[in-house]
């Protein structure tokens, strides 16, 4: 099974549209699955920051970018619990990208400061993850973050509600902004 077997990126995307010459961080890129649909959309004048923690993935999707021309996406080892943890300028980003992450980070306070960090003032942020575990196809039942927690979240951290996107049968997703 891939990423995107319940949650189709593209379909997604559809809902929550990024513009060309955006800045864009994708944290918990994974293999990419976003990140390079998004660096076609942002154009040679935006860039993508395809932020992973785990190493293979970071190697594989770096080989990814090049192979694909892609020069405006940066893979880059980073973790965004921590301070800093990305290693990007604060106030970078136009745009975040948060996809099945939140169920699997341990520090959530520490991601959401970190995200809140890199993102421009009015900044938006969609966060996409599992509802529930579906008789173990998804995350463990202990390990789900409902959208109302991620809501709650953010919101206690300095974001705005801004909408609720379909994001597949077995996924919700939500958009915030940075006040």
């Amino acid at each position: 099974m891939n990423d995107t077997t319940f949650s189709d990126p593209k379909r997604v995307l559809d809902e929550f549209p990024v513009r060309k010459g955006e800045i864009v961080v994708d944290i918990g890129a994974g293999m990419g699955a976003y990140s390079l649909l998004i660096a076609d959309l942002v154009g040679d004048h935006g860039s993508v920051y395809a932020a992973e923690v785990q190493l293979s993935y970071v190697d594989s999707l770096k080989k990814t970018a090049i192979n694909e021309g892609l020069d405006n996406l940066h893979v880059i080892w980073a973790d965004a619990e921590l301070p800093n943890g990305t290693k990007l300028a604060g106030g970078l980003a136009d745009v975040i990208i948060l996809t099945n992450v939140l169920f699997t980070v341990e520090d959530k306070e520490g991601l959401v400061r970190e995200i809140k960090r890199i993102t421009k003032p009015g900044g938006r942020v969609l966060i996409v993850d599992w509802e529930d575990s579906f008789s173990g196809i998804g995350p463990h039942p202990s390990r789900i973050f409902s959208e109302k927690s991620a809501r709650d979240l953010f919101i206690s951290n300095g974001f705005d509600f801004i909408k609720k996107i379909p994001a597949g049968e077995h996924h919700y997703g939500i958009i915030v902004n940075n006040k």
